[in-house]
């Protein structure tokens, strides 16, 4: 059977037509006009529109504006291709027929229908299935291909960073680059051509964990309900049976120094952890004096594409972080305030070391060591062990920490990788990690326009929320980030000011956002988490102003504006309000202090009333105090 032969019967079938082939139809004698190929493609369209809506409301419960043009796209195509054939070959046959009207209309006779069948059924498929999803195909590819040369020239044009020369900035000088000293460089020793790190780099960093080896310390079990969120400082004692153990019952995991150290008699619990340590002193020494340099720009790979947001030294700086939280609260038990000051301020410094790093993977962890830092200082605060200018030093260095900046340029760093990762996908190139080649095969399956277009949503995605986040003159709000994170009820957010934003947390997924609907949480996670931890910063920089105040007068002050100026330089606004912090002192000799916390209300200082409860406010934490959780 021929092709047109195939068409005519095709376009004669009653079925095709659903009844109304005379009206679709013109008479045999009659051309095909343009007027009703027309009509009948924009018949489809609607058609295969209807038809996606019908599909959308059965399968998702709502309509799906993607699936109800990709519907009728396929619909139009479709009809594009096999009444436009039709068209030709009846207005070919009208032509044979008015020269030659006794010329039949019916297909031929023949042996094997069967195998008419199956050529009408390769016709079909080829001009009904294949032609159209290829038009469909590349439609997408062309649209996605223009939207993204659109968005990119948007982006160039209003100076942002695309390149990573451009968001590194001038490489910083080694004699002030925390991340060029030694103890650093395994981390960034790879194999020429590969993200794998060299076998020699890997030997030096398991030595690194070795030496930062700390035994498990095994607490006394705390009760159940809400008496489990009593925050309790550092037990100095349960650290000295853990090293105690570590040579008692060596195992196969423990460190080769384990064997050879040798403890004081008992009797000195801050002694005995104290030496444990000692086999870290050489690595925390030369982690210490880098992370005194002014500046700290790790050598991130951004060629890697995807593999880049996983660098392996985020996991050894939270180890560095720990291992001085336990040195200075054995010091301070030792008696020897200038040595825990010292662990102190190094822990402060160590925590700053990702400042500029330009990932948001180091950002949650720059917050994470922040709060280690600040469990470190508040341990030295409620045995009131701190000196004055010691105080005024932990004020002076939390103040130069800003939280917001540094999730700035994370979002810039991510919007940079999202750019990279999806060309590198879109290129072909694979990657080492098992994420990232799980991404390439799903790729494979996916059409050129397809990654465009999920490249433009996610681009505009984090452009957006950067404009928001420039739109600040200082680390907090006008109004506070409460009035920025807004709540309603436990899980609706919304996001005043982001109307992308908030139009892509309301949408549908489809194939078209699904990379930014996949990473679209971790971005109110991240402002989330700069609001919490800049909170916990300005409650830490006021309560060294209280503390101040007690070793001047012997008490705390009726309210906060008593510190200002001889013992806070300004009085620091709640980030979540933009309003003073609620304070007053308690009967215990201590004192409340507190934020609203992110819901924006005024809780009496609770920070959870029920164990499985919302969270309220967030609560300064004191000795003995039951708040219902802990703010770090």
């Amino acid at each position: 059977m021929s092709l047109p032969g195939f068409l005519l019967a095709f376009a004669n079938n009653r079925l095709v037509w659903l009844g109304l082939r005379h009206r679709a139809l013109p008479v045999i004698t009659e051309r095909w006009s343009l007027v009703r190929w027309l009509a009948l493609v924009g018949i489809k369209v609607i058609f295969g529109v209807l038809l996606g809506l019908i599909i959308s409301l059965l399968a998702f419960r709502q309509p799906l504006p993607w699936m109800m043009w990709l519907f009728g796209l396929f619909a139009g195509c479709q009809s594009f291709v096999m009444s436009g054939l039709t068209a030709l070959c009846w207005n070919q046959r009208v032509a044979r027929l008015r020269t030659n009207p006794d010329e039949s209309v019916a297909l031929p006779p023949t042996r094997y229908r069967v195998l008419r069948w199956l050529v009408g059924i390769v016709y079909y498929v080829m001009l009904a299935v294949v032609t159209p999803a290829v038009m469909v195909l590349t439609a997408v590819n062309l649209y996605g291909q223009w939207a993204w040369h659109r968005e990119y020239a948007r982006l160039v044009a209003q100076g942002e960073k695309l390149t990573s020369a451009e968001l590194l900035g001038p490489a910083i000088p080694a004699s002030e680059n925390a991340a060029a000293a030694p103890v650093f460089a395994p981390f960034f020793d790879y194999t020429p051509g590969s993200n794998e790190l060299r076998p020699e780099a890997t030997n030096a960093i398991a030595r690194l964990e070795e030496a930062l080896y700390q035994p498990p310390v095994f607490l006394p079990e705390r009760p159940s309900g809400l008496a489990r969120f009593l925050k309790h400082p550092e037990d100095v004692e349960a650290w000295a049976v853990a090293y105690r153990k570590l040579i008692e019952s060596p195992e196969p995991n423990h460190p080769p120094w384990g064997a050879s150290l040798t403890l004081p008699p008992p009797g000195n619990p801050a002694q005995d952890v104290l030496t444990g340590l000692a086999a870290s002193d050489a690595v925390m020494a030369d982690v210490c004096a880098a992370a005194a340099r002014p500046r700290s720009q790790f050598p991130i790979r951004f060629d890697l594409g995807l593999d880049a947001a996983t660098p392996a030294h985020l996991l050894m700086l939270k180890a560095f972080q720990q291992n001085l939280r336990v040195r200075c609260v054995a010091h301070l038990a030792a008696g020897d305030p200038n040595a825990a000051f010292a662990d102190a301020t190094n822990a402060l410094n160590v925590a700053e070391l990702l400042r500029d790093e330009p990932l948001l993977i180091s950002q949650l962890v720059r917050m994470a060591q922040s709060a280690i830092a600040t469990d470190t200082l508040w341990n030295g605060l409620i045995t009131h062990r701190w000196t004055d200018a010691q105080l005024a030093f932990f004020q002076f260095q939390l103040s130069r920490v800003d939280f917001w900046s540094g999730l700035i340029r994370a979002l810039e760093g991510e919007r940079l990788l999202g750019i990279t990762g999806t060309d590198e996908l879109i290129a072909g190139r694979g990657f080492g990690s098992e994420s990232a080649t799980g991404l390439r095969r799903t790729a494979l399956l996916l059409p050129l326009g397809v990654l465009r277009l999920n490249e433009v949503a996610l681009t505009e995605m984090y452009t957006e929320w950067l404009t928001a986040l420039r739109s600040l003159d200082s680390a907090v709000p006008p109004n506070g980030f409460a009035a920025r994170l807004m709540t309603n009820g436990d899980t609706d957010k919304h996001y005043p000011g982001r109307p992308k934003a908030e139009a892509l947390r309301s949408a549908p997924a489809s194939p078209f956002n699904v990379l930014a609907k996949m990473l679209f949480p971790a971005l109110y996670r991240a402002e989330s988490g700069v609001a919490r931890f800049q909170t916990m910063n300005y409650l830490a920089i006021t309560v060294c102003g209280l503390e101040r105040y007690r070793l001047a007068h012997g008490r705390y002050p009726e309210t906060l504006d008593a510190l200002v100026p001889a013992f806070l330089p300004k009085p620091l606004p709640d980030p979540m309000s933009g309003q003073p912090f609620h304070y007053r002192p308690t009967d215990d000799g201590w004192f409340l202090l507190y934020s609203v916390g992110e819901n924006g209300r005024d809780d009496g200082g609770t920070f959870r009333r029920l164990e499985d409860g919302p969270i309220l406010d967030w609560p300064w934490p004191v000795p003995g105090r039951n708040d219902g959780g802990l703010l770090f």
